[in-house]
């Protein structure tokens, strides 16, 4: 053993002393962070997406009341809904999501268990969802080079896993290539597309127009699958109607991100087509609660609610902002209202609503389209039942769709059809599907083999 010199000694002391105190910090900044609750581990997937729903899920009651009642699967487990639908079960899909976003802000899990073992219904608003924020949670994990794990166990019901292959998670995370090509094989994708906020130019195209040029063609494709295609005046006006869409989606949410995706399923003689356009960010009603917003459209919102609550409609499955939320959807209603930004705004999702109505049909009974809007706490289910109709309204001729036999805003709608939610989505989520079926079709438009 060779004995230290003085000056050595000390060295070799003042640097196990530096460590010491490193290593002393290092506990004691791991003891805050477990003192801290989920809710405050905002950043540490450097995602926005996450952090968004973080922090608009925060103070929400119904995001509280869950969060007590939680007990945290320290294995990052995550059972699947046996009804993992937006159109038809919102909230046990927000559930889901609620636990997924309390995993992605915990410091100890390390990877994902998907059991989707007893999911036999899935639709493609809910299953993309989950797949974008499980994305922004792997690459905030790659960004930090931290190892991390994904897993799952497959839908037992073959529809739903064959679904589930095609586009869900195994086709998000470029997974399990031999089942994804053998399930792609009665599919027509239309893959995860995603943009927002962006500089205008004046030599390109912006984000959202290609992304509405690229959806519409994919809609002409699958029409094509039937022998069918747009007419140019179709295309186009399919066109302006997802654009606005879009243009909504990056003006309502917090960092403008918007999403798309989409996949044709072939039957024998009927197709099935399932859409999904989302963002996350500001509801509907927070968007019209802004200053920016028309004063004279403010005003009307506000007669509106008043006349409801003056007739007692007001209550636990209807209130102020599935009322507003609902109005969103009417022609020609949009918070630019009155302004150069406003001229032919408020008419892409009322428009595209009755276009995949009329279109979307079959000839069989059981099968008809269907259609929701998740914004906040109010969801909108659309169906055959209830149809957009030209209707006097302040003094001009607009397309009113209110879901009740009068077809009137002043009157409280079907329940079955418009609720507020116990749960809340911070965002807006537009699920469709619809069907492409020749024999219907020809019903419809004739032999011409153009849709108008």
């Amino acid at each position: 053993m060779k004995k230290l010199t003085r000056n050595k000694r000390l060295r070799v002391l003042r640097l196990a002393r530096s460590r010491l105190r490193r290593l002393k910090k290092d506990i004691r900044r791991r003891r805050g962070r477990r003192r801290r609750s989920y809710l405050e581990r905002t950043s540490w997937t450097h995602s926005s997406i996450v952090q968004e729903c973080l922090l608009r899920l925060k103070g929400k009651e119904s995001f509280l009341n869950y969060l007590k009642k939680y007990t945290f699967d320290e294995s990052g487990a995550l059972k699947i809904p046996t009804n993992f639908s937006f159109i038809t079960h919102p909230e046990e899909v927000l559930q889901s999501l609620y636990e997924l976003v309390l995993l992605c802000s915990t410091d100890t899990i390390r990877g994902i268990q998907f059991d989707h073992s007893k999911c036999t219904k899935i639709d493609l608003g809910a299953s993309a969802v989950l797949d974008v924020i499980t994305i922004e949670l792997r690459n905030g994990w790659k960004r930090r080079k931290v190892k991390y794990g994904l897993g799952g166990f497959y839908p037992k019901d073959e529809t739903v896993k064959e679904i589930f292959i095609a586009s869900g998670l195994p086709n998000s995370l470029n997974i399990g290539a031999k089942l994804k090509n053998e399930a792609k094989e009665k599919y027509v994708l239309f893959d995860l597309m995603s943009g927002g906020h962006e500089k205008v130019s004046a030599t390109k195209s912006s984000n959202y127009e290609l992304a509405a040029q690229e959806l519409t063609d994919y809609y002409d494709a699958c029409l094509c699958e039937s022998g069918f295609s747009l007419t140019t005046n179709g295309a186009r006006n399919l066109s302006i109607m997802i654009g606005e869409i879009l243009t909504n989606a990056e003006e309502h949410s917090g960092h403008g991100k918007w999403f798309i995706i989409g996949y044709l399923r072939r039957e024998s003689g009927r197709n099935e087509v399932n859409l999904a356009i989302f963002n996350f960010g500001s509801t509907i009603h927070e968007t019209f609660l802004r200053d920016d917003v028309d004063s004279e459209l403010k005003s009307d919102l506000q007669q509106l609610s008043n006349d409801h609550i003056k007739n007692g409609f007001f209550g636990p499955d209807w209130d102020e902002e599935t009322l507003w939320t609902l109005y969103s959807l009417q022609e020609g209603v949009t918070r630019f209202r009155g302004t150069e930004k406003g001229v032919d705004r408020g008419n892409g999702t009322a428009k595209m609503i009755q276009f995949f109505q009329k279109l979307g049909g079959t000839s069989e009974e059981g099968y008809a389209p269907e259609m929701s809007l998740l914004s906040g706490s109010a969801h909108i289910r659309f169906d055959t039942k209830y149809q957009m109709k030209l209707e006097d309204y302040n003094g001009e001729k607009r397309g009113i769709i209110a879901f009740n036999n009068d077809n009137s805003l002043q009157s409280k709608p079907d329940k079955k059809c418009v609720k507020k939610l116990n749960g809340h989505f911070p965002g807006t989520v537009i699920s469709m599907k619809f069907f492409i079926e020749r024999k219907f079709l020809e019903t419809y438009i004739g032999k011409r083999n153009e849709c108008v």
